[in-house]
């Protein structure tokens, strides 16, 4: 059972609560202030990675429920040369839904939107064991960004849904931003010609993918099943803009194989690294930079449960993974 700490067990209806005010929001009295806008949204996080021998990989996301949603109003769009903020509060429903009326004036005053961090139990992938993902379960702490806007009029409805970021306890640093990593996996295969070639899997492959972050010593895994021959994952990023190594290891898949005859064959693909000329994970450095995304292409070269006249052959295919696919 999934348990949550700090949440209420059962949660609030959205109830809006003026929860602190300046000596300035005093003298001025928001509340006799006759337009109002409404701030609403919807808020949910990841219980983590799962995984399923039919589904592969999933990630379950569910309502962020009896979370307390603050609202700050920059009390200077109530009264020139005001400072300070009024906050209202309310908490999240059942389904991670909100909703807070809060005053506003014809030249619009400043808002900025927040909520409670909490802990929750989370599990991501750890490893691999006899070709299928080993999970790790622990407390995690929950953190929303914080939205502004700015402007808001009478009758305006600012609409903020997010989704919580998590951090394991054991993380000493907080992973502030995420990138883009696009996977393309091919099995060896011959074309219509009789050529050596690799055609996209039609067969889902699961990678269980290791990234390691310059200055932090901990790598971070991350499950994907990759369907059709390509996939994106989307990983946290210490930085914007940064290089991150990433290993993977895609797991062997079950499947047949046809030589220029159609012959067919019975037996398993297995991920084959050209950089080291033996079966064994990728290492590759990628690059974030906000305007490329990194492709990592993935060879899987068939092994037969029978000896096959193309079992031993890793190094015909090499030339047609280089060419499509490098």
């Amino acid at each position: 059972m999934r348990k949550i700490f700090i949440l209420s067990a059962v949660a609030a209806s959205a109830v809006m609560t003026i929860v602190s005010c300046s000596k300035e929001q005093s003298e001025i009295n928001p509340e006799s202030i006759p337009g109002k806008a409404t701030i609403t949204g919807t808020l949910s996080y990841s219980l983590g990675q799962s995984y399923s021998s039919s589904a592969g990989f999933s990630e379950e996301i569910v309502p962020a429920a009896g979370v307390t949603v603050f609202v700050d109003v920059d009390n200077s769009g109530f009264k020139d040369g005001a400072t300070g903020y009024t906050t209202y509060e309310t908490v999240t429903d059942e389904t991670g839904n909100y909703s807070v009326t809060v005053p506003a004036t014809s030249q619009g005053v400043d808002v900025n939107i927040r909520a409670n961090d909490f802990v929750a139990e989370a599990s991501v992938v750890e490893g691999q064991k006899n070709g299928s993902p080993v999970f790790k379960t622990g407390d995690a702490i929950y953190h929303l960004e914080e939205y502004q806007y700015t402007g808001v009029k009478p009758g305006n409805v600012v609409e903020y849904s997010g989704m919580f970021d998590c951090q394991f306890f054991s993380e000493p640093v907080s992973f502030d931003y995420s990138g883009q990593v696009a996977f393309r996996v091919g099995f060896n295969s011959f074309d219509r010609n009789g050529n050596y070639s690799f055609s996209f899997a039609d067969e889902n492959v699961n990678v269980i993918v290791t990234a390691e972050y310059s200055g932090y010593d901990v790598p971070r895994k991350y499950g994907v099943t990759i369907r059709g021959g390509e996939a994106e994952l989307e990983i946290p990023l210490l930085e914007e803009n940064c290089k991150v190594n990433l290993t993977v290891e895609a797991l062997r898949v079950v499947g047949e194989f046809s030589d220029q005859d159609n012959a067919r064959y019975e037996g398993t693909y297995e991920q084959y690294n050209y950089s080291y000329d033996e079966y064994y994970p990728q290492t590759v450095d990628a690059t974030f930079d906000g305007l490329t995304t990194p492709v990592v292409n993935i060879a899987m070269l068939f092994d037969g449960f029978v000896d096959t006249p193309y079992y031993s052959e890793p190094y015909s295919w090499r030339n047609a993974f280089y060419s499509e696919w490098e």
